[in-house]
């Protein structure tokens, strides 16, 4: 059955309550008024207040059939339209206003103060009882399971036991943890009868858009002097590979890092606490650097291929810990500016550890929690490894939202203890919110540090997809020397940005300018944090 909304046949559907038997209509019109003819200049416009005119002439059809009896209430909402969901603050204080304008026909139909003591104990009384009958002893669970999943992967996030009252409160979170898995378009309950015993029902139903997923992104940034470069990424990934819940991505690259990838993240247990997680990697990519820190900096091209395999271990859905190896080989092609010594053929070999919590809200526009991950990196020559150093990675994002106002707050530190990384394993720094004005990885050091505080703002939704506007401050630079790390060097930042969530992925429209007159204008779709 082919259905619309409701609003092109009946917005104000007063004989439908009337047919339900009621004698008194307390009437509400929140309709938006059509509009102006200076407003009427698009294609959008015109459709808008064709659909207006459809649902006003029915809604004044239905206003007719009101009586003295009826009481009728008409808020004064402006331009806030049904469609307006970021203004409902805004919308309940005038519902009220116009609500309490209508007092003196709204008492006529208030009850006594006996009558309205009696209701509510009624009212006790029901709740009472329907909340004894809502929490029997559960004699037994039964599972719908329609995926792909092993049964055992759903029952490890249920704690509802069997012989147990039924807790309502309880069930709602594990069936949040199943929903966290991302496979469901929907997990349902229901509480049965049979033979006379109270049983439980759980029917999980996988999604019918997956198990592939595409998703692109897309990188773009330049200077006004030449330096303009892009980056296209395209990934495929496919969920539940098999029944512990495995999942299998391959991404490919193309522009300024250019590379491809293959990964599998798998569960090595029903509660998918520990996991093992390898990948195939091959990666181009560009590493500009001056070694003594002046103006006579060199460029190569950097192309490394190899391996990496991490055992892990989840904490919830807030944390991961990961233990890995990691082992490459590549080949530096010097490319613009002075060449320096450096080893054109190369082993990277490796041992890393790193904890990481995640409690933001949202990973494209966070709007409150904080999230880190801190990782130790250690190169060895008994791993394959052409040099020995460490390396020590703390990074740190928070946010607080007020209103339709948002602050991010984030830092990252990152050192190389022996300060003799090679030329391929030495950190990057710039691109927006990364030192804004710069070049994406335009610098780059031994160690670095960066401090950065984003402020936005949600305006008015574009094409019903949220939109946001703001500005960044940001503070950082690279060192050779851990030793010299001394923020009296610090290089200052900002930028101003546009910011749209879309169904494929956050969009980003950004200028952004540093000291020494660097100044760069991006366009990114991809996540930023």
């Amino acid at each position: 059955k082919l259905l619309v909304d409701g609003g092109l046949s009946n917005n104000l559907p007063i004989d439908v309550v009337r047919t339900m038997g009621a004698d008194i209509v307390i009437a509400v019109d929140i309709s938006t008024p059509l509009l102006a003819r200076e407003a009427l200049t698009s294609i959008l416009g015109i459709t808008e207040q064709l659909t207006s005119i459809m649902k006003r002439k029915n809604t004044e059809e239905q206003i007719a059939t009101l009586t003295s009896k009826d009481v009728f209430i008409v808020p004064d909402l402006g331009d806030i339209t049904s469609s307006s969901f970021d203004r409902t603050g805004q919308a309940i204080p005038i519902g009220v206003l116009a609500a309490e304008q209508k007092q003196p026909e709204l008492l006529r139909l208030s009850s006594s103060k006996a009558f309205y003591t009696d209701f509510q104990a009624l009212q006790l009384a029901n709740i009472s009882r329907k909340k004894r009958a809502s929490n029997p002893i559960i004699e037994f669970i039964r599972l719908d399971n329609q995926s792909r999943l092993s049964d055992d992967v759903i029952f490890a996030r249920l704690q509802i036991k069997e012989g147990s009252p039924l807790d309502i409160a309880l069930l709602e979170e594990n069936i949040g943890k199943i929903y966290g898995l991302e496979l469901f378009e929907n997990v349902s309950y229901e509480v049965v009868e049979e033979d006379g015993r109270s049983g439980l029902v759980i029917q999980v139903i996988e999604r019918f858009w997956g198990p592939n997923y595409l998703q692109a992104g897309f990188t773009m940034s330049g200077n006004g002097q030449g330096d303009n470069f892009y980056n296209f990424t395209l990934a495929y990934t496919r969920t539940a590979i098999n029944h512990l819940n495995g999942e299998w991505r391959t991404a490919v690259q193309l522009g300024k890092s250019s590379g491809i990838y293959t990964e599998i993240f798998q569960p090595l247990d029903t509660t998918s606490q520990f996991f093992i997680h390898p990948r195939l990697l091959y990666h181009q990519d560009t590493m500009r650097f001056s070694p003594n820190n002046n103006d006579n900096y060199s460029e190569y091209r950097l192309e490394r291929y190899g391996v990496d395999l991490a055992l892990g271990r989840e904490f919830g859905t807030w944390g991961a810990s990961r233990i890995g190896i990691r082992r490459m080989k590549g080949h530096a092609k010097h490319k613009v500016g002075l060449p320096y010594p450096v080893d054109e053929d190369f082993n990277i070999g490796e041992i890393y550890a790193n904890i990481s919590f995640d409690k933001l809200d949202d990973l494209d526009f966070p709007r409150t929690g904080y999230a880190s991950i801190i990782e130790y990196i250690m190169s060895d020559g008994q791993f394959g490894a052409d040099s020995d150093f460490d390396q020590i990675l703390l990074q740190a994002t928070g946010a607080k939202t007020w209103g339709k106002n948002t602050l991010i707050t984030g830092m990252k530190v990152y050192l190389t203890l022996d300060d003799n990384a090679p030329l391929q394993n030495r950190f990057q720094l710039g691109g927006l919110f990364n030192l804004s004005g710069f070049q994406t990885d335009e610098l780059s050091g031994q160690s670095l540090s960066l401090l950065r505080m984003i402020y936005m703002r949600q305006i008015s939704d574009f094409l019903l997809l949220p939109t946001y506007v703001g500005f960044s401050f940001e503070s950082g630079n690279t060192w050779e020397k851990i030793d010299n790390i001394n923020f009296a060097d610090a290089i200052f930042a900002g930028s101003i940005f546009l910011g749209v969530d879309t169904p494929i992925g956050p969009v980003y429209i950004g200028y952004g300018q540093a000291e020494n007159n660097n100044s760069s204008i991006y366009f990114k779709l991809g996540k930023i944090f």
